[in-house]
């Protein structure tokens, strides 16, 4: 009689220690993040997603036994795609697709937010379609789109070999970065960028590189015969201006005026020299010139 008193007791504390564990609960909903409060069970009008309650922010009270709180962020997380394992994932996971059956690799990061507009309509559609959590919709799902964007953005763009697909990576950037913010309404897609070079077949990257050298090299011979040719511009018309100088100075040289200018200028030059002294007198064996320049006759002494 007294264990099964004992029994009945301990039945009833557990009873009540359960019950007050499956209580109503107030959970905040924290800054940057939105909340999906979905009835399990209920009426159709009540449960399911469609008919969940959204909350941006404050305390959500509810009960965990027939209702789920899913929350959701809405700002901006920055995901990495890249063959590195020091990264987001311990496993390779850079961006792989074909460009005219050569298949290329890009270490890329993409920065997205969930779309919190109209009332939560975009988030509820996103978790009755996936029912994943944002890391695993993120490695799964978005790497997928990403990766069929790439193709996608090849073909639109009509690229036929790798080596346009070298000069065309930033247009071809800008057109994926559209493609997966058309397929997935509930994203904002912040950013996408690459994250190194691209990465092709050992065999693809020694032409690829063959082709530079030799394209630089051909820009070093352009860039050193425009030199040259300007260089003898540059000699043909300072030879032309000295020949053309030298035929205007001739011509001048026989002209009257230019002679009688000329004279002008000694002129002036001795005046300028001149230092207000009469000239000195130069003594001759028999003529003496005076200051008025009248030559004298001297007696023989």
């Amino acid at each position: 009689m007294k264990l099964f008193k004992k029994t009945l007791i301990g039945f009833a504390l557990s009873t009540v220690a359960l019950s007050g564990c499956t209580a109503i609960i107030g959970e905040r909903v924290p800054a940057g993040y939105v909340g999906l409060l979905i009835n399990q069970y209920g009426s159709e009008e009540s449960r399911g997603i469609d008919n969940a309650e959204f909350i941006e922010g404050g305390r959500a009270i509810y009960n965990p036994v027939n209702q789920e709180l899913v929350l959701f962020p809405t700002f901006v997380n920055k995901y990495s795609f890249t063959n590195s394992t020091i990264e987001q994932s311990p496993v390779p996971e850079a961006i792989g697709f074909s460009v005219a059956g050569t298949s290329v690799e890009e270490d890329v990061a993409i920065g997205v937010m969930f779309n919190k507009e109209n009332d939560g309509d975009f988030i509820k559609t996103y978790y009755s379609t996936y029912r994943l959590s944002p890391e695993e919709f993120v490695r799964t799902h978005l790497r997928d789109e990403v990766r069929g964007c790439f193709n996608r953005a090849v073909v639109d763009a009509n690229i036929q070999t790798p080596f346009q697909y070298q000069n065309q990576r930033i247009d071809l950037l800008n057109r994926v970065e559209t493609c997966i913010a058309d397929s997935f309404n509930f994203l904002i897609v912040q950013n996408l960028e690459y994250l190194g070079k691209p990465q092709y077949p050992p065999n693809i990257q020694a032409a690829i590189d063959e082709q530079f050298e030799a394209e630089q090299r051909a820009k070093s011979a352009e860039a050193r015969a425009r030199q040259a040719e300007a260089e003898a511009a540059a000699e043909i018309a300072k030879a032309r201006g000295e020949a053309e100088a030298e035929k205007i100075r001739a011509s001048v040289a026989n002209d009257p005026n230019y002679l009688k200018y000329r004279q002008l200028e000694i002129e002036m030059a001795r005046i300028q020299r001149w230092n207000g002294q009469e000239a000195p007198i130069v003594q001759t064996p028999n003529v003496q010139l005076g200051a008025a320049g009248n030559p004298q006759p001297q007696e023989n002494q």
